[in-house]
């Protein structure tokens, strides 16, 4: 069956809306997301919107499906095109979105690679979560939160940390024009999370060569990923953690425990559609983890509570 999909695209492009493999291929790709992630409400969205551009390639500059699912096409470029084509649009949030259907593209290329395509169920395998039974996990709550929190601010040591970089990053340097400034900063920052960044310099004259401070205000999430990609590095959870300094509420913090956490839960709960390696684009991160405050009515703690309380759990369960 997908083999019959894939020919057909070879072979009509686009065009193959109209043809039988592809009702087939969609059909399987929702019982696979139905079998992967059970708790998940949005599938029949989700199925949409993976199949957006062989609907809608010429509204998108001509983008041929068949190429997004090799990869012969970036998803970066595909992200560009959507976000052009929502915006054009009058979408309230065409980045975000753009995000959304890139990641439901994500998902199928996902499923076509996957060992179980086009098998049938098996019963009791869902992707299992990494921790061992005898030590489950607690679903978030109100109280689940709070208590986390309780023991994050009884550790001096973190509170008198955020208390000093937060006099720093906004009181002391505020913006990001001065060489000198943003070389304190990344340093200081360097040194308290320990980023393993041997040469803060190169990274402290990109900042300022950037120009950042109109978009880092603005919470322009692709900042995080032009300030993490210096030379030959991508020192992404640095550009989150210097991006979250100056502006905690919009810009959440990378942390691979808080990474391992949210992809725990994904699995577990369903909160949110997304593959692991997805969290590596910043958008899909931030997505993410809004999703996840909103799926367990977390709503009364800030994007930094969320943060430290998934970062403690990490360490905790891994």
């Amino acid at each position: 069956m997908i083999a019959e999909f894939m020919a057909d695209l070879e072979r009509y492009g686009n065009a193959i809306v109209s043809r039988n493999s592809y009702q087939a291929v969609r059909s399987d790709f929702k019982a696979y997301l139905q079998r992967r992630y059970p708790h998940n409400n949005h599938i029949g969205s989700t199925v949409s919107m993976a199949f957006f551009s062989l609907r809608h390639g010429a509204d998108l500059g001509g983008l041929n499906f068949a190429d997004l699912l090799s990869g012969a096409t970036p998803p970066d470029r595909y992200k560009a095109a959507l976000e052009a084509y929502f915006a054009s649009r009058g979408r309230i949030n065409p980045t975000s979105d753009a995000s959304t259907y890139g990641n439901a593209l994500m998902l199928f290329r996902e499923y076509l690679k996957s060992d179980d395509a086009a098998d049938p169920p098996q019963p009791g395998i869902i992707d299992p979560p990494p921790p061992p039974a005898e030590n489950p996990v607690a679903t978030p709550s109100i109280e689940v939160v709070m208590r986390f929190l309780a023991q994050w601010y009884a550790l001096p040591n973190y509170t008198a940390q955020e208390r000093a970089l937060s006099q720093l990053f906004h009181e002391t340097y505020p913006l990001n024009t001065d060489l000198r400034h943003v070389l304190v900063k990344c340093s200081v920052l360097n040194d308290f999370y320990g980023t393993k960044i041997f040469g803060v310099f190169p990274i402290a004259r990109h900042i300022v060569d950037l120009q950042i401070d109109d978009r880092l205000y603005a919470g322009d999430q692709t900042l995080v990923d032009d300030i993490a990609r210096v030379e030959v590095r991508r020192n992404y959870s640095f550009a989150t953690k210097y991006c979250s300094h100056h502006q905690p509420q919009q810009f959440p913090i990378y942390d691979s425990y808080v990474a391992k956490m949210l992809d725990y839960f994904r699995r577990r709960d369903g909160f949110m559609a997304f593959a692991r390696d997805n969290l590596q684009d910043y958008p899909i991160f931030c997505e993410a983890i809004y999703a996840f405050r909103t799926h367990y009515g977390l709503g009364e703690f800030s994007i930094k509570e969320i943060d430290r309380y998934l970062w403690q759990l990490g360490k905790e369960h891994f």
